[in-house]
Order: C-alpha cells, then sequence, then structure tokens
C-alpha cells in the first residue's frame, strides 16, 4: 500500500493534481478467534433462524464485512462463514494524513464526495472509480452548477513503459556506484547472469540469479541476501526490490 500511495503522490505532483485516496481498508483477518452464533426467534407457526458472525475484540472497533460482498469477488464464498469476514478500518487509524498531507494536497473520498454535495456513504467499497457517480454534480464551490468534474485516464503504459523498473527508492550507496562503464561489470560472473533463462536485458528475476551462482560461486550461504548483495556488486549488478519482488539488474536504474 504504501508504494502505491508513494507512486500516486508523485504522479499527483507531476500532474498538479489533489490525490483521492479510499476512505477506509480492509483488514483480512482479527488477532482474536471469530466465532458464529444462531439465534432462533419462534413464532406462532414458523421458527425463524438468524447467524451472527462475532468477534470478542475487533468488531467492536471497526465494522465486520463480508470480504466477498465488500470487494466484489468469488474467492472466499466456499470459506465457513467466519473466514470469509474482514474488518473495514477508518484510513486515518492507518496512516499519518497530516503526514502525507505535508508531501502534497490529499483527500479521502469521502471527502471528495462531500466537497462535491454527495453522500459519503456512497463511496465505491473495493476502491473502483465510478465516475458516472463520483462525476454527476460540480463541487460546493462552483458557481456553474453545470460544470460537472471531468476525467482523463492516463493509460498504465504512458508512465510504466516497457523496459522500465519501478522502485520504492535508490539508495545513497547505490547511486555511488552506480554508472554503465564500470570495469566489474564484465566479470565472468556478471556474463553468466547476462545469459540466464528470463533476463529481460534490463533486470532478472532473483530464484534465477541464485541458481546461478550455486553453479559458479564458492559461497555456502546464498540464502543470505546481503552475501548475494556483495557478489552482485562486486561484479557491476544490484539489487532492486521492485513492487512485485525483488531482483538483480547490471544497470543503475
Amino acid at each position: 500500500m504504501r508504494y502505491i500511495i508513494d507512486a500516486a503522490l508523485l504522479q499527483a505532483g507531476l500532474l498538479n493534481r489533489t490525490l483521492v485516496i479510499p476512505s477506509f481498508i480492509y483488514a483480512r483477518a482479527c488477532e482474536y478467534e471469530l466465532y458464529v452464533n444462531f439465534y432462533r426467534l419462534s413464532l406462532t407457526v414458523i421458527s425463524l433462524q438468524h447467524l451472527f458472525v462475532c468477534s470478542t475484540v475487533c468488531a467492536d472497533y471497526a465494522t465486520m464485512v463480508n470480504k466477498g460482498d465488500a470487494m466484489g469477488l468469488d474467492e472466499w464464498r466456499e470459506l465457513p462463514i467466519e473466514q470469509q469476514m474482514g474488518f473495514q478500518i477508518p484510513i486515518s487509524f492507518m496512516m499519518d494524513l497530516p503526514r502525507l498531507r505535508e508531501r502534497g494536497p490529499v483527500i479521502t473520498a469521502s471527502e471528495y464526495l462531500r466537497i462535491h454535495g454527495q453522500d459519503p456513504e456512497v463511496e465505491s467499497t473495493n476502491g473502483f472509480w465510478p465516475q458516472e457517480l463520483y462525476h454527476s454534480q460540480a463541487n460546493v464551490f462552483e458557481s456553474n452548477r453545470t460544470k460537472t468534474p471531468s476525467l482523463f485516464v492516463i493509460e498504465n503504459h504512458r508512465y510504466d513503459p516497457p523496459g522500465t523498473v519501478r522502485v520504492d527508492y535508490i539508495p545513497q550507496e547505490m547511486k555511488a556506484r552506480g554508472n554503465l562503464n564500470r570495469e566489474n561489470g564484465h566479470t565472468e560472473i556478471s556474463n553468466l547472469l547476462w545469459r540466464i533463462d528470463g533476463f529481460n536485458g534490463v533486470l532478472a528475476d532473483w530464484e534465477p540469479v541464485i541458481n546461478a551462482l550455486r553453479h559458479s560461486v564458492l559461497e555456502p550461504d546464498l540464502d543470505d541476501h546481503d552475501v548475494v548483495g556483495r557478489i552482485l556488486n562486486a561484479n557491476g549488478w544490484e539489487v532492486l526490490h521492485t513492487f512485485a519482488h525483488a531482483c538483480a539488474s547490471p544497470f543503475f536504474c
């Protein structure tokens, strides 16, 4: 989540726009056990049975929701009902919004809806931006009530083109080492890594790199990332921690 919001803040700053973030997030589980209660109400000729999913702690402090209903997904439908439940937590409990706003203008979706004269309760439960609903009214500061918000979608390939790698940040020591003309970039190990399966000319996934090193390096502890990092650095490669996974690259990105 931090990576996504950091990237969104950067994009909002580049575009001189206000970032709108969801008003809440979901916790998949509670630290404490959930349990199911059955409540039976007997009437004159019929018996009504109700099912309640309960928590001794978490539901007292957060709204309990069915994850499948909230997210519009069916992956949990076959689980016992107590395992289908999650907790809706205000994003202000999980993130320091005042500190986030020091980096740029940020509002929540519920604040956006209020500014546009709409009930915050209509906020999408799965994070989707329903343009037809959210763009149906002008904001409260607009004198021209027919001027509703516009929307321009930037396709992913426009800001994340093939051949680029988005990372959290580049450490100072990597900057100090990094250039494309290092002599140690043409070692036997480096040349080996350039030939491994899956290397796309920019980066290689972590596991193929480890497998290649196991056949060429007399190092007993290749399960230690620091050890592998030192070997790669000595041969002109860098370790990158991307949004998806760890990888290695011969380039300073």
